[in-house]
């Protein structure tokens, strides 16, 4: 809505959240005034919003190619080992990447020692990036600042003088261009209630994750595997410098321990069940492992990365399968159903672009996975509930017609069949194969669009 009406908000999701149809305030603004600005320049459409994941993703690794040869030295082996450990990931439609690549510029921009102008700098780019997305942000954040502390040749008052520097910045970077949102938007007194509902109710439900994960196979294959035995253990035994002489690696590793302590504290969730790959300090310790003076450690780190490379793959899988795949036949196909004008249409993140209309418009996946309005609206003020438009006040819209595709109905189920009706009988059963090997989790054809009508009471 920013680059259409210049309003931030989210009707779209208002089955969360129904004051969201208003505005949207208790998420700092960083990602939407960036994807918005792109919005503007570009156009809203399928190619545009992929284009900006593939060009943030291609400067991520470009600026990470530069930490790693430059901040901490690494080989052009190791270094180029440690990217495709990370390719995998395009977190595609979320603020996740765009906060990394800015952390990644901090990372670069920070001096080796005491310069005002580049803390200031480095500083104003970390405020930026917990804009965008704060358990990233942050994590970034207490990286970049470890590492400067670790990293700096400087004696320690020069060192707590600019890790000031760089944090104070980065506050009020943070808190600066929050507050001029708000009043740009007028929100100074609807965004606070909104930021507190949603503290209570979703940061509760961010940072609570069940006991009974951990023993999962998920848990061991991608938590327990790749950050536990592959990564977090091997940095607290490289933190201790008694065991290596490598001021680097030792300063990657304490980067790397700090941004999962603030991580974790941010989005404990999110963070174990995947979020670990995607820290900004994961590969730049992984890189600086491989590329140390002992043999026996760039060794570990070989290995590790090897390993992570095939199980970050294998855990990103659905996204990289579709990467060499066509799919404009598939929406052109869903472009072709046209809703009627008065159609409430719930549509997934695949098709949003193509029939987004503002106020006429429902997230699909949020319908689905996420319908807490009830208790978010017995938590805010009746005050605040008499500004929402009529339509929005005491529940969300219901949708007309549901559009689909194939990927977002194997993984959140289709429509209450009691309230819906499918327009075409049956769903594809095939699987996508590759190799020889069958895949049960991945469709063969991912953006098969499913259209479902609302049954006449």
């Amino acid at each position: 809505m920013l680059a259409e009406s210049g309003k931030i908000a989210g009707p779209a999701s208002q089955y969360l959240d129904l004051t969201y149809a208003r505005g949207i305030y208790f998420y700092p603004p960083g990602y939407t005034l960036i994807l918005g600005g792109w919005i503007k320049l570009f156009g809203f459409g399928v190619r545009s919003l992929l284009t900006y994941t593939l060009v943030t993703h291609a400067l991520y690794l470009f600026f990470m190619w530069l930490v790693l040869r430059t901040k901490l030295v690494c080989g052009k082996a190791a270094a180029a080992l440690t990217l495709v450990s990370i390719f995998p990931m395009f977190n595609h439609g979320r603020p996740d990447l765009t906060s990394l690549l800015l952390g990644v510029l901090a990372w670069l921009v920070i001096p080796d020692r005491f310069n005002a102008f580049r803390l200031c700098g480095g500083g104003a780019l970390l405020g930026i990036a917990v804009l965008v997305s704060p358990a990233f942000g942050s994590g970034s954040a207490a990286a970049v600042g470890a590492f400067f502390l670790g990293s700096s040749d400087a004696r320690l008052r020069q060192k707590v003088k600019g890790f000031v520097v760089l944090s104070a910045v980065a506050v009020l970077t943070f808190l600066g261009v929050w507050a001029a949102v708000l009043s740009w938007q007028g929100a100074w007194s609807f965004g606070p209630e909104q930021f507190v509902v949603n503290l209570q109710n979703r940061g509760r439900e961010l940072n609570n994750i069940s006991a009974s994960f951990f023993l999962t196979r998920y848990a061991i294959a991608f938590m327990w595997v790749p950050f536990a035995l592959l990564t977090l253990l091997p940095a607290v035994v490289i933190s201790c410098r008694r065991l290596i002489n490598d001021g680097r690696t030792h300063a990657a590793a304490l980067s790397y321990l700090s941004g999962v302590a603030v991580a974790l504290l941010a989005n404990k969730a999110q963070f174990l069940s995947g979020g670990h790959f995607s820290l900004v300090a994961r590969p730049a310790f992984h890189g600086a492992l491989a590329s140390s003076r002992r043999r026996i450690v760039r060794l570990t780190g070989v290995l590790v990365l090897s390993a992570l490379t095939i199980i970050h793959l294998y855990f990103e899988k659905k996204n990289l399968m579709y990467l060499g795949v066509n799919m404009d036949g598939e929406y052109r196909r869903a472009a072709g159903f046209k809703p009627r004008p008065q159609d409430v249409v719930a549509v997934d993140s695949h098709f949003f672009p193509l029939f987004y209309r503002e106020g006429r418009t429902i997230n699909y996946e949020v319908y689905r996975a996420v319908n807490y309005w009830e208790r978010y609206r017995a938590a805010t003020s009746p005050s605040t509930l008499a500004l929402l438009p009529a339509a929005n006040r005491d529940a969300p819209i219901l949708p007309d017609v549901v559009i689909i595709s194939e990927m977002t109905l194997q993984t959140f189920g289709p429509p209450d069949p009691g309230e819906y009706q499918a327009e075409a009988k049956g769903f594809s059963a095939r699987r996508l194969g590759l190799f020889g090997m069958s895949f049960p989790t991945v469709p063969q054809d991912p953006l098969t669009p499913y259209i479902f009508h609302r049954r006449k009471q």
